[in-house]
């Protein structure tokens, strides 16, 4: 939200929306220091659409009146449904991926290398008796956390390639690959079965509405409250919050349970199927 944004279109009788509002307890925006800023700038909005009755009262401690705010869906939710509906990229697996129920890493940074690890550690057993493999995507593609874990999947002895360095895809048997190529993780959640969204152990779980779209099972760490459609899925368990290796790997077991899966799938459909057309709603309201 840029102040001087919303006071000039104030002046100049332009109306203005805030939409997909999101305040978490957290936000600094509440702080005394600058809550009286935000009252402010709040309060020129001629309507705020926060996506959850909680959103909706912790604005409310933003607002004078609450006939400007109406709760309305994550509007996001149609933009993922669009793109899945229309994907313009070719990702091109390794031949075995295509295959096998795959395990995607998203996101992620040094600070889920150790969960993981110590999670594969455990189940690297149950990796190659049962032709499940891997995808690992860092949240930053930079040289010194792609050779980090390049580095700690060999110490288990589990084979990878980067994406960028494959070649011919349809000759190489890997267990894992980790993606060097950035904007194709919304369309890699396709592939596989387990998400595990990173960033849950630091500032806050990055997208968790990408792999949701295509029916993953879920899972992330403790640091998710920033994050509206987070905090959602866990209360209708339809996603898990992992916060050591145990409970990662109990997750991660699950993809031996086709049952399990399938259910999970389910039951996150459900939930996204009622969370479209909020983007046809809000424009017929503004227009």
């Amino acid at each position: 939200i840029w102040p001087n944004h919303i006071i000039f279109a104030k002046k100049k009788f332009i109306d203005s929306y805030l939409i997909n509002a999101n305040l978490p307890k957290s936000s600094k925006r509440l702080f005394p220091i600058f809550k009286s800023l935000y009252i402010f700038i709040f309060n020129k909005f001629d309507k705020i659409y926060p996506v959850s009755n909680s959103m909706a009262s912790q604005i409310k401690k933003l607002i004078d009146n609450s006939l400007k705010i109406e709760v309305l869906d994550d509007t996001r939710f149609d933009q993922i449904k669009y793109r899945k509906t229309n994907k313009n990229i070719n990702i091109d697996l390794p031949q075995n991926f295509k295959s096998s129920k795959n395990i995607l890493f998203g996101s992620i940074e040094y600070r889920d290398f150790k969960i993981i690890i110590d999670t594969l550690t455990q189940f690297n057993d149950y990796l190659k008796s049962n032709s499940i493999n891997l995808i690992f995507v860092p949240h930053e593609i930079n040289p010194e956390i792609l050779a980090e874990l390049e580095r700690k999947l060999k110490e288990l002895d589990i084979t990878s390639v980067r994406y960028n360095s494959m070649g011919k895809r349809n000759q190489i048997n890997v267990n894992a690959l980790v993606v060097d190529s950035i904007g194709i993780l919304a369309d890699l959640y396709q592939y596989s079965s387990i998400s595990y969204i990173g960033c849950g152990f630091g500032k806050g779980v990055h997208n968790v509405m990408e792999p949701a779209i295509y029916g993953n099972t879920i899972c992330f760490g403790p640091n998710y409250h920033i994050l509206n459609e987070a905090i959602e899925m866990i209360e209708n368990k339809v996603a898990y919050c992992v916060e050591d290796s145990k409970q990662l790997f109990d997750v991660l077991s699950m993809i031996l349970d086709q049952k399990k899966l399938d259910n999970n799938q389910i039951r996150v459909n459900k939930l996204i199927q009622s969370k479209f057309n909020s983007t046809d709603y809000l424009v017929n309201e503004i227009l």
